[in-house]
């Protein structure tokens, strides 16, 4: 399995609209192929940030579906109307190795 996760920080005062954007980015990801979508609330040395997760097959699967979201014709709006709300403070890709 495949995993892509960002994390984002919002804007003061804005995290209410922050997670609302960020559950619309899910749904895109899952329309467009993501086996499953997380949002999470993240503490500790990032508490207040916003975790988004989505699982794919392989590494194939996940550049298919990439493909399809950036030629999403909403994608555009969704960025601009983000970009008012929070900042992508990271982006991770891996595989997993092992489950226990």
């Amino acid at each position: 399995m495949v995993r892509i996760q960002w994390i984002m920080k919002p804007f003061p005062g804005q995290n209410d609209q922050a997670m609302e954007n960020v559950k619309k980015f899910a749904k895109l990801w899952k329309d467009q192929g993501a086996n499953k979508c997380t949002i999470a609330i993240m503490s500790g040395n990032m508490w207040g940030h916003i975790s988004f997760n989505c699982n794919f097959d392989n590494f194939e699967h996940l550049g298919k579906t990439r493909d399809l979201v950036r030629s999403h014709s909403d994608l555009k709006l969704m960025i601009n109307d983000g970009s008012k709300l929070g900042e992508i403070v990271q982006e991770n890709t891996y595989s997993i190795v092992e489950n226990y």
